[in-house]
């Protein structure tokens, strides 16, 4: 049964689905994308993969039903805070997690800042080259051109949101998603998927993309054949040496596209195998 609780952290509060924390079992933390809420994770609860785990799933900071405090950060170690606070308030020590596009490289960061609570780490379709920027890039040039809250409003929310809707489903859950966000969380997080997604030094990959990779947790990163950049396939295939799983027929939101199977792997990825 879903539960659905709020929890006071460092700059706001947290809306958080989840069902009873039994101590007993693992603990499952689900982290959204930019723009998004938790809504793209509530078929976990019905998925019967997922029914040996706690399941934990919070709207972000600024996101979805959260509210935010005057003078709350977007920074992505800031909403590592915020998701320890919540593990803290549930009395979860450790959890496995599943970040998704944004929710990757915020997965990441909190891997790489609290490696102790973290068992293992699926990161699907979280950003890896700085071509995974294309959202950001134009959220950045309408800030530059001053007109960013109509360009989230006109172009992004009732352009190109629709336009993906029309192609695939998955995303007119999205659409619902992105209406309730805040304007300063979108751009605050914009402007931090930007910094954090420059080219490493020496590399092809991202910032993001190079400590997602040198992470020592037990990680596989997961794409949707019909999302995921070239550039960001070829460094993943050709390159990174990452354990990964291509999903066909499935665009950014592989959860949703891919439900079942996604699911699955997850829970067998978790149980040890991959």
């Amino acid at each position: 049964m879903v539960q659905e609780t709020r929890f006071d952290v460092p700059g706001g509060t947290l809306y958080c689905r989840h069902t009873d924390i039994d101590a007993s079992r693992p603990s499952v933390l689900f982290v959204h994308g930019l723009g998004e809420s938790g809504l793209c994770f509530v078929e976990a609860f019905q998925e019967p993969a997922m029914s040996p785990y706690n399941l934990i799933v919070p709207d972000l900071l600024g996101f979805g039903r959260s509210t935010v405090d005057a003078g709350a950060n977007f920074d992505f170690a800031a909403q590592v805070d915020r998701l320890c606070a919540l593990l803290d308030a549930t009395r979860v020590g450790s959890c496995y997690l599943i970040g998704h596009s944004m929710g990757g490289g915020i997965g990441t960061e909190l891997c790489r800042l609290q490696p102790r609570r973290v068992d293992a780490f699926i990161n699907f379709e979280g950003g890896l080259t700085p071509h995974d920027r294309f959202i950001t890039n134009l959220a950045l040039q309408a800030e530059r051109d001053g007109r960013f809250e109509a360009w989230l409003r006109d172009d992004f929310r009732r352009g190109k949101v629709q336009e993906w809707a029309l192609r695939w489903p998955s995303c007119v859950r999205y659409a619902a998603s992105v209406e309730m966000c805040l304007p300063q969380a979108f751009l605050g997080s914009a402007r931090e998927i930007y910094r954090l997604y420059e080219a490493a030094p020496g590399s092809t990959a991202g910032l993001i993309g190079e400590r997602y990779r040198q992470l020592g947790v037990r990680r596989v990163f997961c794409w949707g054949a019909e999302s995921l950049s070239p550039e960001s396939q070829r460094w993943l295939v050709e390159q990174s040496g990452l354990v990964q799983r291509r999903f066909d027929s499935a665009f950014h939101w592989v959860m949703l596209d891919r439900r079942e199977a996604f699911y699955q792997f997850v829970s067998g990825f978790l149980l040890g195998g991959r």
